[in-house]
């Protein structure tokens, strides 16, 4: 999959770029061809996007909790989800709460 090695490379040409790190971890969670997804990997750059672009930042909290639920960790993905609702503006809550809901579910969320 091309997005892969273009969010790799954006990502090495520049560590800091945070959109990159919170897309590929959205991508390698959600994705739905399972060859793409990786649980681990996800978890690991989106803490990375957290790091660089606050906790407190609802988009990059529900890729987190996409990672975590990938993994099989749910209750990290809801506790993370929560937060990300907490935080999310009235208009974007929505579609938070239904992700909420699959991890409560013990399933992940697919794109």
């Amino acid at each position: 999959m091309l997005a892969v090695s273009d969010y790799t490379m954006a990502i090495e040409l520049n560590p800091d770029y945070a959109k990159a790190h919170n897309n590929f971890a959205l991508l390698l969670a959600t994705c739905p061809d399972d060859k793409y997804r990786d649980g681990e990997k996800a978890v690991s750059i989106a803490r990375r996007s957290c790091e660089l672009l606050g906790w407190d930042n609802p988009s990059v909290l529900d890729t987190l909790s996409a990672a975590y639920a990938e993994r099989g960790q749910f209750a990290e993905a809801i506790k993370w989800q929560t937060k990300a609702i907490e935080l999310a503006p009235a208009g974007g809550k929505a579609v938070l709460q239904s992700r909420l809901q699959l991890y409560e579910a013990g399933k992940p969320y697919r794109q």
